[in-house]
């Protein structure tokens, strides 16, 4: 907890950047573009080193920087299945199942599938019913031969029945990347206008926007005022509160104001990026300004909001009762750990300098 607060980060990984990962030339180029992203948003004292960032972390590595690292109680693994890019899809379900059998009471996971395989409704299946993944996450975009391969939502042939297959097997999440951009694909896909039809015609089913109001900010704050089962996830996004702090202050107030406090989760995309220091700056310091407030109609932050942005949206969301998260996390080994030290360990120490960037392309 941090200062008494329950902190859930709605979005981590273990990433596979190991240049033997890479499928193709584009996923070198993608890395790169990511690693820049990545020294953008970080403030100083918290850059990941290369060696710590170019290799395959691993889920003891995650599970350090999150829960000693860090304040954070609870955390949602996110698979990814950038599998036209990366042979492990870059942040592997194996890794994010081996994270949550160490932390049972700490750790849930989203599995991921890839629509356009001929397999993908039978995976989904066995994800659900045999791992017992949590929902499932999904690009909206795949690279096939140079091309943008759609996988909206709402397409008939692709988004529909997979939506269909998971309302049937009783599957709650839809977790997509939105807003930023993959490789080389178009930006168009990243849109969110698929949500629409999806949220309308799956009504049990709650639907995340991934990276919520880094870019389409006009239409995710009507999707998240008029449909109830669409959740903004700021993974990547809460970093602009130190980065570009006025543009996360733009994003936060509009969402506030068209659609409240109660759809919104903060999510950071740890190994990502080091998640203490947006915790910190959220609770302690973060404050839409007052002259934005005042033309713009945005509402103060009160600790009720930052309550629920932080954490309790989040355990709403994924059906966690906050009393007995908080008995668990007061009690349990990672608090024994905490407990034990003079201090918070040193920003990524819990990663292994193993990794080196990669060579150059030919």
């Amino acid at each position: 907890m941090y200062k008494d607060n329950l902190v859930v980060d709605a979005t981590v990984h273990t990433y596979n950047h190991s240049e033997d990962n890479y499928r193709n030339e584009v996923a070198r180029e993608f890395d790169q573009t990511a690693y820049g992203l990545v020294e953008n948003l970080t403030p100083p004292g918290y850059e990941i080193p290369p060696e710590k960032y170019y290799k395959n972390q691993t889920a003891e590595e995650l599970e350090e920087l999150i829960f000693l690292e860090s304040d954070i109680d609870y955390a949602v693994y996110h698979s990814t299945a950038i599998t036209d890019y990366f042979y492990d899809g870059y942040s592997s379900l194996e890794s994010g199942l081996k994270l949550r059998e160490r932390n049972p009471d700490r750790v849930q996971v989203m599995g991921s599938v890839n629509p356009l395989a001929d397999d993908c409704l039978e995976e989904m299946e066995h994800q659900v019913k045999e791992l017992g993944v949590r929902g499932i996450k999904l690009y909206p975009v795949r690279y096939r031969n140079g091309q943008s391969l759609s996988l909206a939502l709402d397409d008939p042939n692709v988004g529909i029945p997979l939506l269909q297959k998971a309302d049937d097997l009783g599957v709650e999440h839809m977790s997509v990347h939105k807003a930023v951009p993959i490789g080389r694909t178009a930006f168009k896909y990243y849109g969110v206008d698929d949500f629409h039809d999806a949220a309308g015609m799956f009504p049990d089913i709650d639907f995340e926007i991934v990276h919520a109001g880094f870019s389409f900010l006009e239409e995710t704050k009507f999707l998240l005022g008029r449909y109830p089962n669409v959740w903004a996830n700021f993974e990547v996004t809460a970093s602009l509160m130190i980065a570009q702090p006025r543009d996360f202050a733009k994003i936060l107030g509009e969402l506030l104001m068209w659609a409240g406090p109660d759809q919104i989760m903060f999510a950071t995309g740890a190994t990502l990026v080091h998640p203490q220091p947006l915790i910190e700056r959220f609770w302690d310091e973060f404050q839409i300004p007052r002259e934005m407030r005042e033309q713009y109609g945005y509402p103060e932050l009160t600790d009720e909001i930052k309550r629920k942005i932080l954490g309790e949206n989040a355990l709403r969301f994924l059906g966690v009762d906050p009393d007995d998260l908080r008995d668990t996390v007061a009690n349990d080994e990672w608090a024994e750990r905490r407990a034990e030290l003079d201090g918070r360990p040193e920003p990524w120490s819990s990663l292994d300098a193993t990794g080196s960037p990669p060579a150059a392309a030919d």
